[in-house]
């Protein structure tokens, strides 16, 4: 009984240590944008005007494109900002807080008052429990994303405005590469066999443990595209894929409910955060309770 890692990470953010054989099954690609919409971009001048009391950063991704942007309205760090002083700056994540350090802000996470790293755990921090009616926040964001935060916000009455600076899409090899994980592609891999997208070969037992990463709901969404069609069709029994051999680990408790629910046969795990040694805790502790 060997375990597997399906690492459904962006390219760009899939390399882990990680205590077991992983296999990169990308759910999501990432795509900047180079313009931004017209009502943004007044979102972006007001911001570097002072106009806005809070900000809110989702990502790494998110703050590589703002500062691409806010350089160009000739801001070169973060104290060149008239309200640099008095502005609270809340990352959701370390990578996020770390990479808007690095422009000079100073930062706010969950974990620094105790909260887990995740929607959830926004949410419950002070220094958003207490904005009220009439205080003006900026998000940077993705298309569509951390919209529980943003609607909680709206429904407070807080003036929430938000930068969609990037997309999420769903990778057109997404399906093709599944195929290939499941040892379906031309080259003639035997039942079990498990390839990755650089045709590292795993051998996998019927009852071996397969973990899969979920990081949001569309992730989940993507894969539920694939992997619900191999249930149906039953492919999965000659591979080992059964819904009773998944370890879905998943982002956060929302994320988790949404996805036992749909793979009720599935054990679900909560991680608070991605970091590399999250990941391998949950995994060991896993394998220890249950293997």
């Amino acid at each position: 009984m060997t375990p597997l890692f399906i690492n459904t990470r962006p390219k760009h953010k899939a390399d882990m240590n990680l205590v077991i054989h992983s296999v990169g099954l990308p759910l999501l690609v990432i795509r900047h944008f180079d313009e931004l919409e017209q009502s943004e971009m007044q979102d972006l001048v007001d911001f570097v005007h002072g106009k806005f009391d809070t900000l809110i950063v989702v990502s790494v991704e998110a703050v590589v494109c703002a500062v691409r942007f806010l350089k160009e309205q000739g801001i070169d760090h973060a104290c060149d900002l008239p309200h640099h002083d008095t502005l609270t700056v809340i990352a959701v994540g370390q990578p996020t807080a770390d990479a808007l350090a690095e422009f000079g802000f100073s930062v706010l996470t969950p974990f620094d008052v105790g909260c887990p790293m995740n929607n959830e755990g926004m949410l419950a921090m002070p220094a958003i429990g207490e904005l009220h009616t009439g205080d003006d926040v900026l998000i940077w964001r993705g298309v569509g994303g951390r919209r529980l935060l943003s609607d909680t916000l709206i429904k407070r009455g807080v003036n929430v405005r938000a930068i969609a600076f990037y997309e999420r899409c769903v990778p057109s090899e997404l399906a093709s590469d599944f195929t290939r994980l499941l040892g379906d592609s031309t080259d003639d891999s035997p039942d079990g066999a498990f390839n990755s997208s650089q045709n590292h070969q795993h051998q996998i037992g019927k009852h071996s443990p397969i973990f899969v990463l979920i990081s949001s709901q569309m992730s989940l969404n993507a894969w539920q595209s694939v992997y619900d069609q191999q249930i149906r069709s039953h492919r999965t029994h000659t591979h080992g894929l059964l819904p009773q051999n998944v370890i879905y680990l998943t982002l956060g408790h929302r994320l988790t409910a949404l996805t036992a629910t749909h793979y009720p046969h599935s054990r679900v795990y909560p991680v608070v955060d991605l970091a590399e040694s999250t990941l391998n805790q949950a995994i060991q502790d896993v394998m220890a309770t249950h293997f």
